[in-house]
């Protein structure tokens, strides 16, 4: 095989959401097994409403590329609710071996899951076992084909049973956890009782159980919920969910190798089928541990053989909790109370180190229960002592989880602050050469290999993925290889349709400096201020990013960006001479677009630069006040409800800052989640009440906004004397670091008291 000549496109809903993470992940991982690099073109939902979200799906258009030798559509991330004509179209357009994912098309092998053979199997098990009679159902999205075949074997699993299907237990909930979340509040204010709500996904069914919490209701007492994916229940504290496990490892592992068939030229067929299976835990009611349906490849043999057969893992996985299991079976049954405990620590630190996550050491313990302490081979004293074991290894789990949670997103937040802060330096003088050099140096900070920065040869107006047309050609202000900066690849016009220029004998997406193949993964990500795109970046995705590669085109894009508007300005300002009025025009509108936050309406960091440093010059003989305001567990509501619902809370936050405050201070979005105010009218003795003041305003938004989330800030603050001389690049970092003292005394309160 010649490396050079493999490299797959993969058209993907954004890379960090929980379901598209696992498809990330195994594709990454199948690929490297396959000596074949992979270059993702994270866009969004098609049929986004969001005009900021939409923007993401000019990405889409550069798979086209040459260097692109055949395309993986994870279809079913981004197509919730397009007709699947335009779908097929739009995958057809490539002119180049497509196989997709999720959806299968006429001409286009699909590989899908069958959503059938699962879902029954578990509508049996709620039937027979628990003889479940008054079924509620919560599901997807209209035109998703997933979500239309898993309703329909609803109905026939309830026909089939001589049970009556009651529309009036069924809504809506898109996939999506803040519609799942508004659905389960309808199902229960209608009053009408059921004994099981069946959701089509794991996302809608998490958020009917937490909303179900805060109605004081119990799951499985009062009704028993169950979901279907398995993608997100193992990872998160609490009951654990009954749910249909869908074979994302097989998916991805028999669609890379069919495309690969497919360009050698091989036949393959239209349609591939992986088997879903149910795996029943506790939200149905079965006790803890109860045994899940498995494949017919499963082989149980022995007790020791079927707690690891219900962990559901490959083969290759099992091997060291076969070890485990042993080390806790002889700890469990020990007289040392805190041999267990050990053994349990030492066992979660081994499965944190070699997977990144201790949710089957969960599982573990449950089988342990149940086929450990069985009645008639124990005494009733003996199995309620072990039991109880048992019960605190798993209080034990669930703290160490809870953890290491904080701790990554700790981690998280704090390289964000770190590459925010590093850019702030080149946004104070917008010069694009420091602006790269900072860059580049921050992304080695950040252990990022290979990045590239393009640039259009003109900027354009996005209107519609139909219409986008790149430039023809672009130039790299930025070319890092292997954390080598390539000045040779630099400032060198390039045909944009190549996504990068020729390095040498190599045309490789992914090449080390000495034009050799290493194989990887690269993200290509849109560099864009409203809808006015100025070009992109690749960015090598990895493992255990510090920071994710989402989250540095945010940084970049929005820092970038000020700095193009501004040398554009600069431009126009110099065709004044000959063109006064067009002049004047463009200057207005680049004006406005260098001075705004597009998202909030806000000032961003050029705009309150240039308006902070005036009035702090002009100000009278008393103090002003720099407050510091950071949007609290952002990370966290991108991660479980999606970035528009994160946007929704920055632009919140910005309301809430604007109303909070008088209208004469001056009001900014740095970027990302941090806000920044000048109150030139503020007395230093009036700082403690407009804290409380502003939390209280977040109070009252957070008792009326109707989200599953809150939206909170934390507030830091600098006094500048008349007399201070200091530059308020300077006096910003002294309010950053008050900030900093006060989220770490906010995480110290109960919530009453914030």
């Amino acid at each position: 095989m010649i490396l050079d000549s493999i490299t797959i496109g993969v058209l993907i809903k954004e890379l960090d959401g929980t379901f598209q993470k696992q498809i990330v992940d195994s594709l990454i991982e199948e690929a490297q097994e396959l000596d074949v690099a992979l270059v993702f073109f994270p866009g969004n939902d098609l049929s986004t409403q969001y005009r900021y979200v939409e923007q993401f799906n000019a990405i889409y258009t550069f798979a086209k590329s040459s260097r692109i030798d055949a395309i993986l559509s994870v279809t079913n991330s981004f197509n919730a609710r397009q007709e699947p004509a335009f779908v097929q179209q739009m995958l057809a357009d490539y002119k180049k071996p497509v196989l997709s994912l999720g959806m299968p098309f006429p001409g286009i092998t699909g590989v899908v899951q069958d959503n059938a053979i699962g879902l029954t199997a578990l509508m049996e098990h709620l039937i027979q076992v628990h003889g479940y009679r008054r079924f509620a159902f919560m599901q997807g999205p209209l035109l998703n084909i997933d979500a239309e075949v898993r309703f329909q074997t609803f109905r026939n699993c309830l026909a089939s049973a001589g049970i009556a299907f009651d529309p009036e237990l069924v809504t809506t909930g898109n996939f999506d956890h803040y519609d799942g979340s508004v659905a389960m509040r309808k199902l229960l204010d209608q009053g009408k009782p059921f004994d099981v709500l069946v959701a089509a996904n794991d996302e809608m069914a998490l958020a009917a159980m937490s909303v179900a919490a805060e109605r004081g209701y119990r799951v499985p007492q009062d009704f028993a919920i169950t979901g279907f994916d398995d993608l997100l229940s193992l990872s998160k504290t609490g009951s654990l969910l009954t749910t249909v496990h869908q074979p994302i490892s097989a998916q991805v592992n028999k669609g890379l190798r069919y495309l690969l068939m497919q360009l050698r030229g091989e036949a393959i067929p239209p349609l591939i089928e992986v088997q879903t299976y149910p795996v029943i835990r506790q939200s149905c009611g079965c006790l803890a541990g109860s045994t899940p349906h498995h494949p017919p490849e499963f082989s149980v043999r022995g007790d020791h053989d079927m707690i690891i057969a219900e962990l559901n893992l490959q083969n290759a996985e099992a091997a060291p909790y076969h070890v485990w299991l042993d080390t806790l079976q002889l700890a469990l049954f020990s007289n040392d109370d805190r041999a267990f405990d050990a053994a349990l620590d030492a066992a979660a630190k081994s499965s944190w180190q070699q997977s990144g996550e201790i949710s089957a050491l969960q599982l573990l313990l449950l089988g342990m229960l149940k086929h450990l302490l069985k009645p008639g081979e124990r005494s009733a004293t003996d199995i309620a002592h072990y039991a109880a074991r048992l019960q605190k290894g798993q209080i034990l789990l669930a703290n160490a989880l809870s953890t290491q949670h904080a701790q990554e997103n700790f981690m998280q937040w704090s390289n964000q602050r770190s590459l925010s802060g590093f850019l702030k330096m080149g946004m104070i003088n917008f010069d694009q050469q420091e602006l790269v050099s900072i860059l580049h140096n921050t992304l080695k900070r950040i252990g990022i290999p290979t990045c590239y920065v393009a640039l259009y040869e003109y900027s354009l107006a996005y209107k519609s993925m139909r219409d986008f047309v790149p430039p023809k050609h672009s130039k790299l202000i930025l070319a890092q290889v292997n954390h080598v900066r390539r000045f040779d690849l630099e400032d060198v016009p390039f045909v944009t349709e190549r996504l990068i220029p020729d390095s040498g004998a190599s045309t490789a997406l992914l090449a080390d400096s000495s034009n050799t193949m290493k194989v990887g993964a690269l993200g290509m990500f849109p560099i864009f201020q409203h809808n006015q795109h100025f070009g992109y970046m690749l960015i090598e995705i990895l493992d255990k990013p510090k920071l994710s590669a989402e989250q540095i085109r945010d940084e970049v894009s929005t820092t970038l960006t000020g700095a193009l508007l501004v040398t554009e300005l600069a431009l126009a300002r110099d065709l004044l001479r000959q063109d006064l009025d067009l002049a004047t025009e463009r200057n207005e509108r680049l004006e406005l677009l260098t001075e705004i936050d597009e998202l909030t309406g806000l000032y961003n960091r050029r705009g309150f630069y240039e308006h902070a440093e005036r009035s702090i010059s002009t100000r009278t003989p008393y103090p002003v006040i720099l407050i510091f305001a950071d949007l609290d567990g952002l990370k966290q509501i991108n991660d479980q409800y999606g970035h528009a619902e994160g946007d929704f809370a920055i632009k919140s936050a910005g309301e809430v800052l604007r109303f909070a405050f008088r209208t004469s201070d001056i009001i900014c979005r740095l970027g990302g989640d941090e806000f920044v105010v000048l109150s030139l009218k503020c007395r230093p003795h009036e700082l403690a009440n407009i804290r409380e003041r502003v939390y209280a305003h977040f109070d009252k938004f957070n008792t009326t906004s109707e989200k599953p989330y809150a939206v909170c800030c934390s507030l830091g603050y600098c006094v500048i004397d008349q007399d201070n001389n200091q530059p308020l690049a300077t006096l910003l970092d002294q309010a950053d670091q008050y900030l900093y003292a006060e989220k770490l005394r906010r995480k110290t309160l109960r919530p009453t008291e914030r």
